[in-house]
Parts: structure tokens; sequence; C-alpha cells
């Protein structure tokens, strides 16, 4: 489904000497591409583990719903690592955008 991130990552960073700053992750997902951009100061390791959880995200009409778990996955993202809080709505919306229901 996707080639190993985490090796390419460190091929980047060790080979090329760079640091991937505005960088798109691309995955691909029942025939068709999406593209992930990095959040402003999100590492390398969150963006892979943003970017799995999108990837396991529930199959039927992903298409359709791509940008909503886009969005959802900035949240999440936001949540998981900076400890913000949300009204309780958003926050099982983020629930299930992490346990994939």
């Amino acid at each position: 489904m996707i080639i190993n991130i985490k090796y390419i990552f460190k091929y980047i960073n060790r080979y090329l000497n760079i640091t991937v700053k505005h960088f798109k992750m691309e995955f691909e997902k029942d025939n068709i591409y999406y593209y992930v951009p990095r959040l402003s100061e999100e590492k390398d390791t969150q963006l892979l583990k943003r970017v799995e959880i999108l990837i396991n995200q529930d199959s039927k009409n992903f298409e359709n719903k791509y940008n909503n778990y886009l969005k959802i996955s900035g949240l999440w993202h936001n949540y998981k690592y900076y400890n913000n809080k949300w009204n309780e709505n958003i926050q099982e919306k983020i629930y299930n955008f992490e346990n994939h229901i």
C-alpha cells in the first residue's frame, strides 16, 4: 500500500543532508493518491503517525471524507502532542478518528 516511509525520511536526512520542512506525504488508498501536508512544527515521526492513522480510516467513501479526515488529523495532532482540548463533540470526533471508528 505504501513504500517504507521511515526509510525515505532516513534517506532524505542522511544522504541529501536536508531537513524536510514544507513536505507533503503522499499515500495511495484504493488506487487513488492523496497528499498530506506537513503541519507547522510537525516532526517526521509525528507526520508518519498522522499518515498511518489516515490510511487506516474506513475505506467506505474515503475519497469523499478525506478532507474532513485531514482536518481532524490536524486537531488530533494538537491534542496528542500539545494537549489541546476542545468541546465534547470535537473530542469525540478525535477519539473516533484515532480509534478508526
